[in-house]
Protein backbone atom coordinates (compact mmCIF):
# COMPACT_ATOMS: atom_id res chain seq x y z
CA UNK A 1 0.00 0.00 0.00
CA UNK A 2 1.14 3.23 -0.72
CA UNK A 3 0.85 6.80 1.04
CA UNK A 4 -2.34 8.46 0.26
CA UNK A 5 -2.76 11.16 -2.27
CA UNK A 6 -3.20 14.62 -0.78
CA UNK A 7 -7.12 15.84 -1.72
CA UNK A 8 -8.63 18.98 -2.45
CA UNK A 9 -10.58 20.42 0.51
CA UNK A 10 -14.32 20.19 0.07
CA UNK A 11 -15.88 23.52 -0.40
CA UNK A 12 -18.94 23.74 1.88
CA UNK A 13 -21.98 26.37 0.40
CA UNK A 14 -21.17 29.40 1.54
CA UNK A 15 -17.35 29.15 -1.09
CA UNK A 16 -15.11 28.45 1.68
CA UNK A 17 -13.07 25.18 2.50
CA UNK A 18 -14.39 23.10 5.48
CA UNK A 19 -12.74 24.85 8.34
CA UNK A 20 -11.56 27.97 6.92
CA UNK A 21 -12.23 30.81 8.50
CA UNK A 22 -12.61 34.44 7.48
CA UNK A 23 -12.82 37.93 9.31
CA UNK A 24 -17.41 37.39 8.83
CA UNK A 25 -19.21 35.35 10.68
CA UNK A 26 -20.93 32.72 8.02
CA UNK A 27 -24.85 33.92 7.71
CA UNK A 28 -26.27 30.92 5.52
CA UNK A 29 -25.18 27.18 6.50
CA UNK A 30 -23.46 27.88 9.26
CA UNK A 31 -23.67 25.89 13.05
CA UNK A 32 -24.61 28.10 16.03
CA UNK A 33 -23.16 26.50 19.43
CA UNK A 34 -25.94 27.01 21.85
CA UNK A 35 -27.51 26.07 24.88
CA UNK A 36 -24.75 24.29 26.58
CA UNK A 37 -25.53 23.02 30.06
CA UNK A 38 -21.95 21.93 31.95
CA UNK A 39 -22.79 20.07 35.05
CA UNK A 40 -21.03 17.08 37.51
CA UNK A 41 -20.99 13.29 37.04
CA UNK A 42 -23.15 13.05 40.23
CA UNK A 43 -26.30 14.29 38.15
CA UNK A 44 -25.41 10.65 36.56
CA UNK A 45 -26.10 8.46 38.93
CA UNK A 46 -26.04 5.19 37.20
CA UNK A 47 -22.92 5.77 34.87
CA UNK A 48 -20.46 3.96 37.03
CA UNK A 49 -22.67 0.25 36.34
CA UNK A 50 -20.41 -1.84 34.53
CA UNK A 51 -23.18 -4.38 33.86
CA UNK A 52 -25.72 -1.63 33.04
CA UNK A 53 -24.93 1.86 32.69
CA UNK A 54 -27.29 4.87 32.39
CA UNK A 55 -26.40 7.69 31.47
CA UNK A 56 -29.43 9.08 31.61
CA UNK A 57 -29.64 12.05 33.86
CA UNK A 58 -31.08 12.20 37.30
CA UNK A 59 -34.55 14.74 37.47
CA UNK A 60 -33.40 17.81 38.81
CA UNK A 61 -30.66 17.93 35.99
CA UNK A 62 -33.54 17.34 33.04
CA UNK A 63 -35.83 20.15 34.49
CA UNK A 64 -32.29 22.36 34.01
CA UNK A 65 -31.90 20.61 30.41
CA UNK A 66 -35.35 21.93 29.04
CA UNK A 67 -35.43 23.97 26.51
CA UNK A 68 -38.39 26.78 26.10
CA UNK A 69 -38.43 25.77 22.35
CA UNK A 70 -38.30 23.22 19.62
CA UNK A 71 -34.62 24.40 17.97
CA UNK A 72 -35.69 22.21 14.65
CA UNK A 73 -38.85 21.21 14.12
CA UNK A 74 -37.63 18.85 11.20
CA UNK A 75 -35.64 16.51 14.30
CA UNK A 76 -38.48 14.52 14.59
CA UNK A 77 -37.12 11.11 15.48
CA UNK A 78 -34.03 10.31 17.58
CA UNK A 79 -31.89 7.31 18.27
CA UNK A 80 -31.43 5.67 21.32
CA UNK A 81 -29.60 2.99 20.46
CA UNK A 82 -27.73 1.99 16.69
CA UNK A 83 -29.98 1.54 13.85
CA UNK A 84 -33.09 2.19 15.83
CA UNK A 85 -35.09 5.09 15.81
CA UNK A 86 -37.90 6.41 17.78
CA UNK A 87 -40.34 9.29 17.18
CA UNK A 88 -40.04 12.23 19.83
CA UNK A 89 -43.18 12.56 21.81
CA UNK A 90 -44.46 15.69 22.76
CA UNK A 91 -43.74 19.24 22.61
CA UNK A 92 -40.81 19.11 25.56
CA UNK A 93 -37.27 19.31 24.05
CA UNK A 94 -33.89 18.93 26.18
CA UNK A 95 -30.10 19.44 25.59
CA UNK A 96 -28.78 17.12 23.86
CA UNK A 97 -29.83 14.11 21.21
CA UNK A 98 -31.95 11.89 23.28
CA UNK A 99 -35.35 13.56 24.11
CA UNK A 100 -36.14 10.57 26.71
CA UNK A 101 -34.47 7.63 28.01
CA UNK A 102 -32.94 4.79 26.31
Amino acid sequence: MGAAEPTEPIPNPNGRAAGQRSGEPEQEGSVIQQDNKLTSAANFSGADSVTAPDFWPKARLRSQIALGYVPDPGYTKDAPKPFVTRTIRGTRRLIGALQAAP
